[in-house]
């Protein structure tokens, strides 16, 4: 088990303010990064009471949540919505209608937050969906693990108009504690639906996760058979929030040196200029350049200072793992198009295919390895929940060295 540091510290860079959470190994590499603008949060996992404004046939529902913000419902989840109130009783559809609704992924750009009739409470080690039937278990766990756990919860009648996905994280977790903590997301559950019935206007009724929690599941510890030795942060709330929680005895006294920040102690900086840089360099010499565009990414690896007793082979073996780990760190999502070096032999050509499913495994977001193109590309898919690092920092989809 490897033992790893959580450090959450909130920044100003280019007149915002940004929230990391980052995960350190004990030689301080990162291995994991999370980066919020609290100018513009997330609204993710928020469920909100939404008045319909316009519906488009097979486009979807444009509709109004607290505040005034806009989301959208794609077509294919319009049939599934729950109303709470109508406007009228001939039509299906009607503006100012009242749905319960929950956030699936944020404004980008131009385009509203998109929307999903599905209400889910999820967190590190399950995720509960109404309305929903049946149990499910990551593909990700144990033969084992699954078995004990569709054991302990196919019966359980508390789950009655759920859907239960339990993570690699909650399988591995002792039944008792987890069917407590399902529980628990039942209960919160239940409170949500009753206040929806009885909304009259547009209001948030979950506003997601408290910052202690968002830190906990932000990384996949136990799937990955990490250990949290040590959790530092200068964020005098989140400090408090954590004094609450199982892992107080790991948090290490509120970060207060004004001289040498957590930042500096950590080199975030460093960190974060590598990661919004478009060459990336590997110990071989070579290296790989990453190019963000609205549409797709492009990555192309190159020999550049690799020695000639390098082979290609060694070396696209190697720039596999590093860009599935800077897609992770970076969050870049979409359509991803690989250039690596041309390799003769379809053995070594499947072989770095393996290599890039296996690094793939790493990551808490779906990741699908789709193999080469006709014009020999590897593509990649990555799903897109929140913005990419760079979108995150400086606004902007390519790479931007941040100052």
């Amino acid at each position: 088990m490897k033992e790893v540091t959580l450090v959450a510290t909130n920044q100003m860079i280019a007149g915002k303010t940004i929230e990391f959470f980052c995960c350190f190994d004990e030689e301080r590499k990162l291995l994991f990064l999370e980066a919020n603008d609290l100018t513009h949060p997330s609204v993710v996992g928020q469920i909100h009471v939404a008045r319909l404004q316009k519906y488009v046939k097979n486009v979807g529902c444009f509709l109004e949540i607290a505040a005034g913000e806009k989301v959208f419902l794609p077509e294919k989840e319009v049939k599934k919505t729950i109303c709470v109130k109508r406007m009228s009783m001939k039509k299906t559809l009607c503006q100012g209608d009242l749905f319960l609704l929950g956030i699936k992924k944020d404004p980008l750009k131009s385009k509203d937050a998109v929307a999903t009739a599905s209400i889910e409470l999820t967190d590190s080690k399950v995720a509960l969906t109404y309305p929903g039937t049946g149990i499910s278990v990551s593909k990700k766990a144990l033969d084992s693990e699954k078995d004990a756990m569709l054991l302990a919860f196919s019966d359980e009648p508390l789950l009655a108009g759920y859907h239960l996905l339990i993570r690699t994280e909650g399988a591995k977790e002792d039944v008792t504690q987890l069917k407590e903590h399902v529980r628990t997301k039942v209960s919160l559950m239940e409170e949500l639906l009753t206040s929806a019935k009885v909304s009259q206007k547009p209001v948030c009724l979950y506003h997601g996760k408290s910052k202690a929690l968002r830190l906990l599941d932000a990384f996949p510890m136990k799937a990955f058979d990490l250990k949290v030795k040590k959790i530092l942060t200068d964020d005098v709330t989140l400090h408090e929030e954590m004094q609450q929680t199982p892992y107080a005895d790991v948090l290490q006294p509120l970060y207060t040196d004004e001289d040498f920040s957590l930042a500096d102690l950590y080199r975030l900086k460093h960190h974060l200029k590598e990661l919004t840089g478009k060459t990336v360099w590997m110990k071989s010499g070579g290296n790989i350049v990453i190019e963000p565009t609205e549409a797709l990414t492009v990555i192309d690896v190159n020999t550049a200072k690799a020695s000639e007793k390098k082979d290609l082979y060694s070396v696209n073996q190697e720039a596999a793992k590093i860009i599935m780990e800077q897609l992770r760190l970076r969050n870049l999502s979409g359509i991803i198009l690989v250039d690596f070096m041309k390799l003769k032999r379809s053995r070594e050509r499947q072989d770095v295919l393996d290599v890039l499913r296996k690094e793939a495994q790493k990551d808490p977001v779906k990741v699908q390895i789709l193999g080469y193109t006709q014009t020999g590309l590897v593509e990649i898919t990555r799903e897109k929940i929140h913005p990419s690092l760079n979108q995150v920092l400086t606004g902007r989809i390519y790479c931007v060295n941040i100052p």
